[in-house]
């Protein structure tokens, strides 16, 4: 393209152009020789809605076009937010609304991008039935808004819907991937969202296909906790278990068939009732699973906060885990420095300073806290130990652990008030913690065989 035409276009001069199309009258037809991009796109893309209109009166074939990036002139207008150079594109044929370009894109799909309301609106108004195009990906301009978290689009689109009665259509259509705009709404967090289709609208709500699975086998509901848990989770959580959503495990468990296999007779649950797919017989209908009602408070958090392995990171958990077993060592071993009932401060009355005052009032008493402090130190111990295993300087702090915890056993004797039998409980209550993190998971796990069973 001339440098001139394209400056011209880029500033939107029009007297530019109309001087240089008297200086050469087949400037605009040399145009395609130069690579795909028009002085109509670069106009469009800037918004220059005069130089648009004198575009369209001497070449408007250019309107059809795509320029090298796949794009026509007005899906650059409408990805830029451009609505009168739109309504003047719309002008020249309604039908540019469907050209597709790179990626199946529609001039919809880019306004949906930005959120563009008012070109939305226009777009709507031109070619209604564009609210059910996909992309190459499957994806509808609701399914990018959502994306995009453009929530007074997702409103637009949806009222747009519901005024031509395509609302279960548009809302529980699925990309490529089996997911409708509930799984990516709970998937990237937004309440506001899954709160109008689930709560808010109630044309919405009783449509909404609340468990749809996608290809992974995934419900929104499985979606929603797959991912790191976050602020305003359990209220997204709470609005999915209300409309009766439920896991893939659940529906599994109930008879539903996951992945692939629910196709042929998906199971869905519109605002928490169940309700027969159109594609199954009476006698399939009849054997489908009847809703029971959502978890109460207590298993929302559970589900919700509870460790699963595709979420959450080892090295996150580890943390963790040397937090907590870091300040149960620290709070065990400070109960050593400061007993229950405190020290004798002085040699008096046959009691020797620095030793317990529950030892020798209550032997049986001191006894139990030796042994409860002393499983609760050596399993904090053990676990620092196995999770700090491979660690650069792990012998080092081998040896520092090791030596705290000679430390905690003779403090723990010293503070014991009696003769040689009391020492030698005190000895074995002590010597029990070093293997109960060994011995007390085996007893437990054989108890729980024995009871289910």
């Amino acid at each position: 393209m001339d440098g001139r035409l394209a400056e011209a276009a880029a500033t939107g001069n029009v007297d530019e152009l109309e001087r240089l199309m008297r200086e050469e009258m087949l400037l605009l037809d040399g145009v395609s020789l130069h690579g795909a991009q028009t002085p109509l796109h670069i106009a469009s893309m800037c918004g220059h809605v005069s130089f648009v209109q004198k575009m369209l009166e001497l070449k408007n074939q250019f309107a059809y076009e795509l320029n090298q990036d796949g794009f026509s002139p007005m899906h650059l207008a409408s990805a830029n937010g451009h609505l009168q150079v739109v309504l003047e594109l719309v002008k020249v044929d309604h039908q540019l609304c469907d050209i597709e370009g790179r990626e199946g894109s529609l001039p919809l799909h880019c306004a949906s991008v930005k959120g563009r309301i008012d070109v939305m609106k226009a777009l709507l108004s031109a070619a209604p039935l564009t609210v059910q195009s996909k992309t190459v990906r499957g994806e509808t301009p609701l399914h990018i808004a959502v994306k995009n978290n453009h929530f007074d689009a997702v409103k637009l689109v949806v009222e747009h819907a519901k005024g031509l009665k395509m609302e279960r259509a548009v809302l529980n259509d699925k990309d490529n991937q089996a997911n409708t705009v509930l799984h990516i709404a709970a998937s990237r967090k937004q309440y506001q969202i899954v709160d109008l289709l689930l709560v808010e609208d109630d044309v919405a709500k009783e449509v909404m296909v609340v468990n749809p699975v996608n290809e992974r086998g995934m419900t929104p509901l499985d979606v929603l906790t797959l991912f790191q848990s976050e602020v305003g989770d359990l209220e997204i959580y709470r609005s999915l278990v209300k409309a009766g959503a439920k896991s893939g495990k659940d529906i599994e468990n109930e008879g539903g068939r996951i992945g692939q296999a629910v196709a042929p007779l998906e199971i869905e649950i519109v605002h928490g009732n169940e309700v027969p797919p159109t594609n199954c017989t009476n006698e399939e209908s009849s054997n489908l699973p009847t809703r029971t009602g959502y978890n109460w408070l207590g298993e929302e958090e559970l589900e919700l906060f509870e460790y699963k392995p595709n979420r959450d990171s080892t090295n996150d958990v580890r943390n963790i885990l040397l937090t907590i077993a870091a300040l149960m060592l620290t709070a065990t071993y400070q109960a050593v420095l400061s007993p229950p009932g405190g020290l004798w401060q002085e040699d008096k009355d046959g009691n020797t300073a620095g030793k317990s005052i529950v030892s020798t009032k209550s032997k049986l008493a001191f006894l139990f806290f030796i042994l409860g402090n002393s499983v609760g130190y050596y399993t904090s111990f053990y676990m620092i130990m196995w999770l700090t295993s491979g660690f650069p300087l792990q012998y080092p702090l081998q040896l520092l652990l090791f030596f705290m915890s000679f430390n905690y056993t003779v403090s723990m004797l010293f503070l014991v008030s009696g003769d040689n039998i009391y020492y030698m409980l005190a000895w074995l209550a002590i010597s029990f913690g070093w293997f109960a993190p060994f011995v007390l998971p085996k007893l437990l796990r054989r108890l729980r065989f024995l009871l289910q069973n």
